[in-house]
Order: C-alpha cells, then sequence, then structure tokens
C-alpha cells in the first residue's frame, strides 16, 4: 500500500492548514504516522519517547484528586461505542493502559464508573476514553445518551497497574482482547509502536462481525505503518476482514506466541469468561503467570452483594462491627467509628489495603491490586463487599 493511500483518509478529516503544515513539515511516512496518532485522539508535538511515565514510586499508584474536565469531542467508533476525548490538565501524566474514573451524576444519585485511556501518554495532546453501551447499563446509557462537546465531566485518577512500561522492553507483546476489552490495550499499542520499535507486537482481537470492531480502520493503518504490528482478528461470524472464526483458541494463540516464550509479555482484556479460557491456555502453551497481566471491569450489582437487608459482621483487630449488605467495608467500619486507612474511595490508590484474614468479599473491578496481591488475600476495604461475616487485617 502506498503511503498516499494511507494519509488521504486520515487527512481529509483534519482541518486543512494542519494537514498543509504536517505535509510541508515532514517526510512522508513520518506524516502517515502522526496523522493516525493525531486523529486516534492525541492531538499534540510528541513526548520524548525516553521519557518514563510512573504515576508512583517503585511501581505504586499515587491518585490525584477530583478534576472536571471539559470534553472537546465525542468520536462514534461503532454502532455501541464511542470515545469522548477530553481536555488534558497541565502536568497530568499517566501510564499506558491506566483508566479514568468518571462520577456521572444519574437518577439523582452519583455512579462512579471507570473507563480506560485509549490514548497514549507519549504525545501531548488530550485523554481519550472509550465507551461501549451495555445493554440496562445505567451509566453508559447516560454517557451515550447525553455527553457532548463542551460540557464537563467529574472524573478520578489516572489510575491501575495493568501498564506498560518502555523501559521494560519485553521479547514480545502479546495483546489478546475481547470487545471493549480493546479500550486499554489500544492505549499498550500505540505507546510499544512508538517508544520500543523493537519489540514486536502483536494484537489478537475477538469480536462477534466485523460491525463491532473498534478501531477497526486505525488498527489497518497501524498495521501497514509499522512493520513490527501484526493485527489478529477473530470472528464469530466471518465477513469483512481477513479472520479466524470461531473463538480465541490454542491454535490463536500459539501463532501469536510463535517460538517465543521467554521474555514475553501478554496483556489480557476482555469478557471474564474469554479471560479464564485464554489464561489457561496460555499456562498449556508454557507462559507462566508472572507473563501475563490482566485487566478486568466489573461493576457489582446488587445481586452480587450479599443477601439483601443482611448485616454482616467485621471484624478489624478488638473492634467488631456491621456492615449492610451492599455497603463497602470502608463504609460500614466509619459508620460505626472504627478508623481504616484511605485515600481515594474508588479502588485507584491502594491507601486502603488489608489482608482478608477470613471471610469472602466481592470487589468492583478495575482497581490497583496486582495478581500477586490478590494471590497473598489482600482486599481493598473501599470497593470490597462483604459476601460473608469477613475478619480483615490492617497493613499498617
Amino acid at each position: 500500500m502506498r503511503i498516499h493511500d494511507v494519509l488521504k483518509p486520515w487527512l481529509a478529516r483534519l482541518p486543512g492548514p494542519v494537514a498543509g503544515v504536517l505535509v510541508r513539515s515532514r517526510r512522508a511516512s513520518q506524516v502517515a504516522r502522526d496523522v493516525v496518532m493525531v486523529v486516534g485522539g492525541v492531538l499534540g508535538p510528541r513526548r520524548p519517547v525516553a521519557r518514563e511515565y510512573r504515576s508512583g514510586e517503585a511501581g505504586g499508584v499515587v491518585l490525584p484528586g477530583e478534576r472536571r474536565l471539559k470534553v472537546l469531542a465525542v468520536r462514534q467508533e461503532t454502532a455501541d461505542a464511542v470515545s469522548l476525548v477530553l481536555e488534558r490538565p497541565a502536568g497530568m501524566e499517566y501510564e499506558a493502559g491506566q483508566f479514568l474514573t468518571l462520577v456521572l451524576p444519574i437518577d439523582g444519585r452519583e455512579l462512579r464508573r471507570s473507563y480506560s485511556l485509549s490514548s497514549t501518554p507519549l504525545l501531548e495532546g488530550p485523554l481519550v476514553i472509550t465507551v461501549k453501551k451495555v445493554v440496562g447499563g445505567a451509566a453508559s446509557g447516560w454517557i451515550h445518551r447525553n455527553v457532548r462537546p463542551g460540557m464537563t465531566l467529574r472524573v478520578r485518577g489516572p489510575s491501575g497497574n495493568f501498564v506498560y512500561r518502555p523501559s521494560e522492553r519485553p521479547a514480545k507483546l502479546v495483546l489478546v482482547g475481547g470487545g471493549s476489552g480493546i479500550t486499554p490495550l489500544m492505549g499498550i499499542l500505540r505507546t510499544a509502536v512508538e517508544a520500543t520499535p523493537e519489540v514486536p507486537v502483536v494484537l489478537v482481537y475477538a469480536n462477534r462481525s466485523v460491525e463491532d470492531v473498534i478501531f477497526r480502520e486505525e488498527l489497518a493503518q497501524l498495521e501497514v505503518l509499522y512493520p513490527q504490528l501484526t493485527v489478529r482478528h477473530v470472528l464469530e461470524k466471518e465477513g469483512g476482514l481477513p479472520c479466524s472464526v470461531g473463538r480465541v483458541g490454542r491454535a490463536e494463540l500459539e501463532a501469536a506466541l510463535g517460538g517465543t516464550r521467554e521474555g514475553v509479555r501478554v496483556y489480557l482484556c476482555g469478557p471474564e469468561g474469554m479471560m479464564a479460557a485464554v489464561q489457561q491456555e496460555l499456562r498449556a502453551l508454557g507462559l507462566e503467570d508472572k507473563q501475563i497481566l490482566l485487566e478486568r471491569f466489573v461493576t457489582v450489582r446488587p445481586r452480587e452483594m450479599g443477601q439483601e437487608g443482611r448485616l454482616y459482621q467485621l471484624r478489624v483487630g478488638s473492634r467488631q462491627v456491621e456492615v449492610p449488605s451492599g455497603k463497602t467495608l470502608l463504609e460500614g467500619a466509619t459508620a460505626a467509628g472504627v478508623t481504616l486507612d484511605f485515600s481515594c474511595t474508588m479502588g485507584g490508590c491502594g491507601a486502603c489495603k488489608a489482608r482478608l484474614v477470613d471471610g469472602e468479599v466481592v470487589m468492583d473491578e478495575p482497581n490497583c491490586l496486582s495478581e500477586a496481591e490478590r494471590a497473598e488475600g489482600l482486599v481493598l476495604t473501599c470497593v470490597a463487599r462483604p459476601l460473608s461475616d469477613v475478619t480483615i487485617e490492617q497493613l499498617h
């Protein structure tokens, strides 16, 4: 494919003076890369590729306070997915793969929902989150109906440990996504192809049909422009673009891995069932759990919060308090006068980590707990709701 063919549809979407400056000031191949990144919602000059964007020391997360950010644009990606382009405050930095939490005024109450950034921190310019409309979803439905350019949204974050750090330079980067799970993977992909061009990147992206493929056009252009990138589509029904038909299975994953195992990093985000199956296949193919990073997006609903109207017992040291079903451990403890460490109250900073000694809880996802911390029995009291009587141990 000629560079002109790549450029033409993207330049047509830019203001004439902007496109003209780009064409006059850059070699054609570099113009093409810049235009794809610009139209992807990250308008602005590049940040130095060598610079690291950490949100806390030693890989931790420091959560900034709440901000009000202006919506600069709303882009329709598919029939049921939109990207919100948000202003980026001066000094705000994030890592590829992190998420923002929106605080939304819906039906007289505040709903908090987390959405991954699909933009890259390598470029100055707006933040981009992509929201897929969920059937019966109060927050996603409200966003699709109400958010328009010019309005402001209450935003917390960035947060999360599902991040790609260019300094780590894996031998190979494999991204496996399903549906709207492409969102954090897109931020990682956009960063990796620019910051670490020597690292092969394979994206395995599963959808029901070609109409459901978010970022379809941009992925095709990026694959042309970056020779180290391979995009493999998996669709439930064939048609519209080259793909495998069915679900992501061992054959597709083996093809993505090639002969490489050592030094491979896999980022996995999608429906729970798909992630569990893919993780099992990756283990069978010789990958260790430490090589596989997962991002979950699960909002706890009333039916998942335990028996309605029940009071659960929470034990913290020598204190025992009651936590109503549906309330978080932090809310129950605070109401009873028991002091627990906390900061952000949304699972993003890790200040409220505690060890679950006994009992069962359910947590909103995503949050900042790593897989290793989960395996150690750590929970976040600000997003953990009891499903039984619970005993926790504070870490500080």
